[in-house]
């Protein structure tokens, strides 16, 4: 596990002069979760930064200044009163370490250790790591993307780069880092058990919230709704669970059974796939919709995130993503394929990768899956590790 020196050595190996960070020292006027933050860096030298950068930020990391204690302190004097005027998200027990601008900052709990990203303007108040040790092992692989410049006082980001959020770096392996060399033969059942089991493991609350097996009248009413008899891998899962309790969790969206997914009831999937079909034809056209998609795994209500083609040999599991068809932009699709072979084998893929990542619940959200370092979404990021679909 990294820490704070370990960070600061590898900023000065990237170009920052070790002359502008200022020296720590023990203070009792900071909380005990980053007393050792001061202990060796107390900020940078904000006067000796301006003399040689002008107006340029003085940023630690890039895109992240980390304030003197004294600065901070104020700072959190100064977020505090705001929430309580404005009602923007702001904990008592929050310190905010590095800063980004004033209105958006990855703060600590003093309470809990966690980190947080904290970004009023865009109402993004989310955790990402679940210790300050966390945050800086995830901070070192972030800053090894970039390099200072020591002309400008500017760090320059790679291509891609997707905000200052340290330890989501998406650096998974293109692969998902698993081998699914044996996928044929898998079983849905045990792939489901595989994923049930790391949940207990990490008390997510998802187990909990399973509904009981679909009956007959439901698969069969899911049948009707689209259209095709469910292929038998379909009615093995649901005779499994029938999806999760509605909204469990609360919010809008309720609680994910794989990291960033929803798992749907077989008759609110089939209304789902229902509703799309007809909207999507209506505004694009009857190439838009494949008549067999059911949205057993989704990202919104509008059905995004993980199909399965009832019509096809496997069944065969799609990425679907895309707005709103009505409300939003229905000829904005960002990415929609073939992603396995199989149900059984898309959640083989799921237990094996799950377990690979450092998950660990949202407490924002109950029961969702957040990695520590990575993005949670890996089978929307990476190549899927089948092989060529003409193989299948």
């Amino acid at each position: 596990m990294a820490d704070l020196r370990e960070l600061l050595a590898v900023v000065a190996s990237k170009g920052l002069d070790e002359a502008l960070l200022v020296a720590g020292r023990p203070s009792a006027r900071v909380p005990e979760v980053v007393a050792g933050v001061y202990t060796v860096l107390d900020g940078l030298d904000v006067a000796e930064w301006s003399r040689r950068y002008g107006g340029t930020r003085p940023c630690l990391v890039p895109g992240l200044e980390l304030p003197a204690a004294d600065e901070a302190r104020r700072l959190r004097d100064e977020l505090s009163e705001t929430a309580a005027e404005t009602g923007a998200p702001w904990e008592d027990s929050w310190w905010p370490l590095l800063v980004a601008h004033p209105g958006h900052v990855i703060a600590v709990d003093e309470v809990t250790g966690s980190v947080w990203n904290v970004f009023w303007e865009a109402t993004l108040v989310e955790p990402i790591a679940p210790s300050l040790d966390d945050y800086w092992d995830g901070c070192v692989r972030f800053v090894e993307e970039f390099t200072f410049d020591p002309e400008r006082g500017l760090w320059r980001e790679p291509a891609g780069w997707n905000g200052p959020d340290g330890p989501r770096v998406a650096t998974v392996p293109q692969d998902g880092g698993v081998d699914l060399s044996d996928w044929r033969g898998q079983s849905v059942a045990d792939a489901f058990a595989e994923i049930v089991e790391l949940h207990r493991s990490l008390d997510s609350g998802a187990v909990e919230q399973l509904r009981p097996p679909a009956s007959d009248a439901d698969l069969d009413l899911a049948e009707a709704l689209v259209g095709m008899p469910l292929p038998p891998q379909v009615r093995e899962l649901y005779r499994i669970a029938d999806g999760l309790e509605a909204n469990a969790g609360g919010g809008d969206e309720g609680l994910r059974f794989l990291p960033r997914l929803r798992f749907q009831p077989v008759v609110s999937a089939a209304e789902v796939a229902l509703a799309n079909r007809e909207a999507r034809t209506r505004a694009l056209g009857p190439d838009s919709w494949r008549p067999g998609w059911l949205p057993v795994f989704t990202e919104s209500r509008f059905g995004r995130g993980v199909h399965v083609d009832c019509a096809s040999v496997g069944p065969e599991v799609w990425r679907v993503e895309w707005n709103d068809p009505v409300a939003d932009l229905p000829g904005q699709d960002v990415g929609t394929a073939a992603i396995a072979p199989s149900l059984a084998a898309f959640l083989l893929w799921c237990a094996r990768a799950m377990s690979r990542m450092r998950l660990a619940p949202d407490p924002t959200e109950h029961g969702r899956l957040r990695d520590v370092h990575y993005d949670d979404d890996v089978w929307v990021n990476v190549t899927p590790p089948f092989g060529p679909r003409s193989t299948w």
